[in-house]
């Protein structure tokens, strides 16, 4: 498992759902049985994995693309110019696009960079269309609450750093949520925070200075 590469201890966690996991279910029951099919793949640092297991192909061609999944930005290396270049033709198509990180910004080793939901952003203003998996749609809460069964959503909580997507996806899933000060907002205060949650109508249930076990 990825996150146990990354030195996370499996013992953990019970179990894990991802927006990745997600889009692969439905690209894997649209391929099913009619043979194998050609995938415009953004991910980061030549990361194949979205596709492991399902009967595509990984292109950089947008002409010969039957599909474009948005996995990951490599926003700190190239800028809107070089994802525009590659998507254009895509759009032009009509091809169908799949967005499984909606996160706008992300933090690198040198600071914020624009993140894949940027890029999906992109890809519509170009005029094509996007399918968002992850938070804050409501596809992935479907999919959580399916395993989490009769646990009642008074005692589901939703932590992340994101208003625009951890606190804003909770609030419209009906659950709590908790905003670390760490990560993409660490630098605001607090009446930028204030006019975050205005802005997105979702304020977060507590506050915590960061998250750890």
């Amino acid at each position: 498992m990825r996150l146990a590469k990354l030195g996370f201890n499996e013992a953990d966690w019970d179990w894990f759902l991802t927006s990745g996991e997600t889009a692969w279910r439905m690209m894997a029951a649209e391929t099913q049985g009619g043979g194998r099919k050609r995938c415009l793949l953004i991910s980061r640092d030549g990361d194949t994995s979205p596709l492991d297991g399902l009967d595509y192909d990984r292109t950089d061609d947008a002409d010969s693309a039957d599909i474009v999944l948005i996995a990951a930005s490599e926003g700190d290396r190239y800028d809107l110019c070089h994802y525009q270049r590659l998507l254009q033709p895509a759009a032009e198509r009509g091809l169908r696009c799949l967005c499984t990180n909606p996160d706008k910004v992300m933090l690198t080793a040198d600071g914020k960079a624009f993140g894949a939901g940027r890029i999906a952003d992109l890809y519509e203003e170009l005029g094509g269309a996007v399918t968002w998996i992850g938070k804050p749609f409501p596809d992935i809460y479907d999919q959580a609450k399916i395993f989490l069964g009769a646990i009642p959503p008074a005692r589901i909580c939703a932590i992340g750093d994101s208003v625009e997507h951890d606190i804003a996806g909770a609030r419209m899933a009906g659950i709590a949520s908790i905003l670390v000060e760490t990560g993409i907002h660490a630098e605001a205060t607090a009446e930028e925070r204030a006019a975050l949650f205005a802005h997105h109508a979702a304020e977060p249930d507590f506050i915590l200075p960061d998250f750890r076990l």
